[in-house]
Parts: structure tokens; C-alpha cells; sequence
């Protein structure tokens, strides 16, 4: 509620250059709204879960270019928030105080969804002058690897490697392939030391598998639109799934959607196809490539992302689409080219 009020104090029209995606957006939920809510008896919630991706493209794409941010003082108050938050997650973790956050710490929410924002902070503050190496990429570090997040600390390593090696030679290809997964094994000794488990608890493959099974007799124009505005699984992936009866769908009548399949890979694909999905990942390319940010950083935010993707929703969380207006709407002054 806080980012749809604040943005909404800075919405003046939308540049004409991003006008193209405004519409096509906003008219893709609109019909669809229209369309779930009279023929398929959707609950707005519901809808509104499986489409908020599509409604960040409309704000992001009406706060362009408003200069909002100043990038020093930005970079202390994101300094003092993360500060913060490492100080929480060590306490949760210290006395076991991770119930309410599923095992793990967090601060707002599921720390899957709230680390995005930090680690596409490194991004950004790397591009202003940021040393390659400050205590500020450490502390991130630190945080993403006590939070037991695997996709954030995939997504972190993806950002460091594109910080770090300029070139895209053999050194970064190791550097963005091995990497993270040398990484990966010692951070699943680390976790299943905390009793968090392991790398074979992964549950993210039998919700692929499920998903593979609720698409099997899928045709071409279903991979490229999705499916039916908007479809509950089968009851047989409901069942499979009764324990996250909390992603259950808000009329309480024992429906599911494809936000139970949690990565948000799986769900654009269901709920929009991948059509869908693709325009939603030109938006960001666009809007990046747009605002003056290099190939190399657009690439880093939309891998970065990405990586999110595989686990929880990505483009479809508000820590995303707070990060993006942070990005297009950053501005430098003369005292803000050596941010230390």
C-alpha cells in the first residue's frame, strides 16, 4: 500500500517512448479482469495476484524520469535500513525467533522476496562510482548468506560477477557459472548445519514436475498465450499441494492457482504464456536500456531477477518494482561521484 500511495504522488502521464507498453498492459488487465471476473467467477484477489507484474509495467512505466532519489543520500538511508536488517536476522536466527518467517529471518516478509532489493542496490550503486569492492557489497554479502536464500544468493553472485569482470571472457564465464555453485555447496553445508536442510530438499522440482503434468496435453498456442483467464489447477495438483493452503484461493472453496507453483517462471507461463512473459522482461530491457544504463547492467538486473524467478515471484513482487523506480528515477549531484 505504501509504494501504490507514494508512487501515485509522482504520477504525471506517461513518456510517450514507454506509452506503447502502458497500453498494452493496462488493456491485458483490463480485458482479463473483465473477462475472469464474468466467465470464469475469479476473486479479484486472485486476479490480482497473478497480475501484478502486469500492473507494475503501468507504475513503473508513469514514474519515469521524475528525479526523485539522489544517490547519496539514497545510499546512506539503504545503508541504515540494511543495518537494520542484519540486525534482525542475526537476533531471529540467534534466538530462534524465525517461526512467523517459515524457518528463516526476515524483516517484511519472506526473505526471498525482500533481499531482491538490496542486491539490485549493489547493481545500482556500482554504477555511481561505487568502489568495486566496499563494505557496503560485504554487508549485502553477509546478509544474503545468513538469510538461507538460495535464490538471493544466486542473484547476488550474478550481480558480483557482472560488477567484477568487465569483460565478458572465459574469467566471467567461470566466474558466473562456477562461482555460484561452489558457493552453493558450502552455503547447504551452512544451512544444513542450522538444521535448514539441504540442496535435495529442494522442493521447487516436484513443482515442476507438477507443473509439467498439469501442461502435458498443452498445444502451441496455449505455451504462447497461457491458459484461460484465469484457470485453477486440478484438483489433483490442490491435493498434492493442501499444506500451502494459505496460497489457496481466496473464495475458499478448496481452489488453487499457479501461484502455488511459487517460482514465477512456472506461473507467468501458465497464467500468460510465454508471450507473456517475454513482454514483461522487454519492458525492464527497454526501460533500462531506455534511462542510459549500459547492455552490462541491464543484463545484471534481468539475470539478477531472474534468478528470483526460479524460486519465488520475481517481476511479480513489489521489492522488484520498488528497485526499478529507484533505478530510472536516481539522480547524481557533484557530491555523489565517489560513494564510499
Amino acid at each position: 500500500m505504501i509504494f501504490f500511495i507514494g508512487t501515485l504522488c509522482f504520477l504525471r502521464g506517461v513518456d510517450r517512448r514507454l506509452l506503447i507498453f502502458f497500453v498494452l498492459s493496462l488493456s491485458y488487465v483490463v480485458c482479463s479482469f473483465f473477462y475472469s471476473f464474468y466467465f470464469t467467477d475469479t476473486h479479484p484477489l486472485d486476479f490480482l495476484q497473478a497480475y501484478k507484474a502486469f500492473i507494475y509495467v503501468c507504475i513503473v512505466a508513469s514514474c519515469f524520469e521524475k528525479r526523485i532519489f539522489e544517490v547519496r543520500a539514497l545510499y546512506v538511508f539503504v545503508w541504515v535500513m540494511l543495518l537494520c536488517f542484519i540486525f534482525k536476522y542475526s537476533y531471529s536466527l540467534v534466538f530462534d525467533f524465525t517461526e512467523r518467517m517459515g524457518s528463516r529471518p526476515g524483516v517484511f516478509d519472506e526473505n526471498n522476496f525482500e533481499l531482491m532489493f538490496f542486491v539490485l542496490m549493489v547493481l545500482l550503486f556500482s554504477v555511481f562510482n561505487a568502489p568495486k569492492f566496499n563494505y557496503f557489497t560485504l554487508a549485502v554479502f553477509i546478509l544474503v548468506f545468513i538469510s538461507g536464500s538460495r535464490s538471493a544468493l544466486l542473484a547476488n553472485c550474478v550481480v558480483l560477477a557482472f560488477i567484477y569482470f568487465k569483460k565478458f571472457d572465459l574469467k566471467f564465464v567461470i566466474s558466473l557459472v562456477f562461482f555460484p555453485l561452489i558457493l552453493l555447496v558450502v552455503f547447504n553445508v551452512f544451512i544444513a548445519r542450522l538444521g535448514g536442510g539441504s540442496l535435495d530438499d529442494i522442493d521447487r522440482v516436484w513443482f515442476f514436475n507438477l507443473f509439467l503434468n498439469e501442461v502435458y496435453n498443452w498445444g502451441f498456442s496455449d505455451f504462447l498465450f497461457g491458459s484461460d483467464r484465469l484457470t485453477p489447477l486440478s484438483s489433483d495438483v490442490c491435493k498434492a499441494l493442501f499444506f500451502y493452503e494459505k496460497l489457496f484461493s481466496y473464495k475458499e472453496n478448496g481452489d488453487c492457482y499457479s501461484v502455488i507453483f511459487h517460482s514465477y517462471f512456472l506461473r507467468a507461463v501458465f497464467d500468460h504464456g510465454f508471450l507473456g512473459l517475454s513482454f514483461i522482461i522487454s519492458f525492464y530491457w527497454y526501460l533500462l536500456k531506455f534511462f542510459g544504463f549500459s547492455s552490462r547492467v541491464t543484463l545484471a538486473f534481468i539475470l539478477a531477477v531472474s534468478m528470483s524467478a526460479l524460486s519465488v515471484s520475481s517481476f511479480n513482487s513489489v521489492y522488484v518494482a520498488l528497485a526499478s523506480v529507484v533505478f530510472i528515477n536516481v539522480y547524481r549531484t557533484k557530491d555523489s561521484y565517489d560513494l564510499r
